[in-house]
């Protein structure tokens, strides 16, 4: 019995569920080292549609996918980047790869917010390079049900081809972030289960200037257009504590509510870093003869499903 229980214990995953409410902290912003691979679906899916807010919710988005798509995002340090020089206060770079472009993009991470600077996107012979003033506050910190808050910025755009000669364009755009965490409960993805809170963000945003460099030397810019209509989007995230926090996303039709757009997180981090950071909690003893323990830092009860390493 021991040994069978031993064997057991080697081999077992255990999962822990409590209808609870969360805050998201600085201490579960990504850092240096994580990387997360995200499954990106961009089939409209009208029979899906965003339900309304409130608490102990029920959000099964485990089947139903098309993905089309894997974006990975590497955490690095930002002084490994080559645009490092043009955001000095960076703490966290990211290196994001997939369906052709290339991104570096810069962040910080603060106890009051989750920053992010700028960056540049490269796809074929296209360059974007974008930088947000002041940086945005793409999160703030601690966040929990029922915060409401509006974060306002400008950033620039300079689009410019791997091309000499060929036109360099600017704009400058004005935008409005209001973010509502509306919705908590438990969401589940074809990878996990897990306590969650939804943030709704709502997008306004406009180009009010435009330029063009007509030589392609970035040093002739004019004057092209003034102001083009507002742009509106709405994307609902779900967050969680531990590594990947923001593990799914999913942007909505502003009319109907039907979903446009989707992706789930898996977090590359392995090993027992990743096992103690995304359960949050302790068992012993290890080996264990006749019983085991099971110490967690959440203040609600909640139960525990073990299985072995066949999934019984």
């Amino acid at each position: 019995m021991k040994k069978h229980l031993f064997s057991f214990l080697v081999g077992m995953a255990f999962v822990l569920h409590s209808n609870a409410q969360i805050t998201i902290t600085q201490a579960d912003l990504p850092v240096i080292g994580q990387t997360w691979s995200i499954y990106n679906d961009s089939l409209p899916v009208t029979s899906q549609l965003i339900d309304g807010p409130g608490g102990n919710k029920v959000w099964n988005y485990s089947t139903g996918w098309g993905i089309n798509s894997i974006t990975t995002r590497t955490h690095v340090a930002p002084a490994t980047l080559p645009e490092i020089s043009l955001f000095p206060g960076a703490e966290v770079g990211i290196i994001e790869t997939g369906n052709g472009t290339t991104g570096h993009i810069f962040t910080k991470n603060l106890p009051t917010a989750w920053v992010i600077l700028g960056g540049n996107i490269s796809a074929g012979t296209a360059n974007f390079f974008f930088n947000y003033m002041p940086g945005i506050s793409y999160v703030k910190l601690p966040l929990s049900y029922g915060q409401d808050y509006i974060d306002t910025n400008r950033y620039q755009v300079t689009l410019s081809y791997a091309v000499p000669g060929y036109p360099i364009n600017r704009t400058s755009t004005y935008r409005i972030n209001h973010i509502t965490c509306d919705a908590w409960g438990t969401s589940t993805t074809p990878l996990e289960t897990a306590q969650a809170l939804r943030v709704k963000t709502q997008i306004l945003s406009r180009i009010d200037s435009s330029f063009v460099d007509s030589t392609g030397t970035g040093n002739n810019f004019t004057f092209t257009q003034r102001t083009l209509p507002v742009s509106s989007t709405t994307t609902y995230d779900y967050y969680r504590n531990g590594p990947t926090f923001a593990f799914l996303s999913l942007d909505a039709n502003n009319t109907t509510g039907a979903i446009n757009f989707k992706n789930y997180v898996h977090s590359g981090i392995t090993g027992t870093e990743a096992f103690e950071e995304a359960t949050r909690a302790n068992v012993y003893p290890n080996p264990a003869a006749d019983y085991i323990s099971i110490q967690s830092n959440g203040t609600e009860a909640g139960f525990v499903i073990l299985r072995d390493m066949e999934g019984r």
